[in-house]
C-alpha cells in the first residue's frame, strides 16, 4: 500500500566506512567503487575534523563515473557531525573531499555511508 502512494520503503540496506582526504575526490559508496545497483536513497554522515565537500557526477554512456574537477568551491560543505540524506539513484556518484576549518589539525575525515535499495 505505501508504494501505491510513492512512499519509499527500504527492501537492503548496505552500510560502510569512505575515508576522504584533502587532496582528491573520494567515491562516497558503501562498499566498493560503484552505487548499490537500484539505489534509491543515500544518506552519510561525516566524522572528524574539518569539514566536507561533497558533489555530484552522473554516470556515462560507457557505466563510468569522473570525479569531479573542481577544487570543492563550488560544492555544498556539510559539517563534521551532521547526517544528511539524499534521494539518489545508482546513476548518480556522491563524491566526497576533506575541507579543513578553523582550528581543524585533521588531514581527513570518515564518512559513513548507508544506501538503501
Amino acid at each position: 500500500m505505501p508504494n501505491s502512494y510513492g512512499n519509499f520503503i527500504a527492501k537492503q540496506v548496505r552500510t560502510g566506512i569512505a575515508r576522504v582526504g584533502p587532496d582528491v575526490w573520494v567515491r562516497l559508496v558503501a562498499q566498493g567503487s560503484m552505487p548499490v545497483p537500484g539505489r534509491q536513497v543515500i544518506e552519510i554522515q561525516a566524522k572528524g575534523g574539518g569539514a566536507l565537500c561533497i558533489d555530484y557526477t552522473n554516470i556515462d554512456e560507457h557505466g563510468n563515473f569522473t570525479a569531479p574537477t573542481n577544487s570543492g568551491q563550488g560544492s555544498k560543505i556539510i559539517p563534521a557531525g551532521t547526517i544528511k540524506g539524499e534521494p539518489l539513484s545508482d546513476k548518480v556518484m556522491l563524491w566526497g573531499r576533506h575541507t579543513a576549518k578553523v582550528a581543524s589539525t585533521h588531514g581527513g575525515m570518515k564518512v559513513i555511508v548507508t544506501e538503501y535499495t
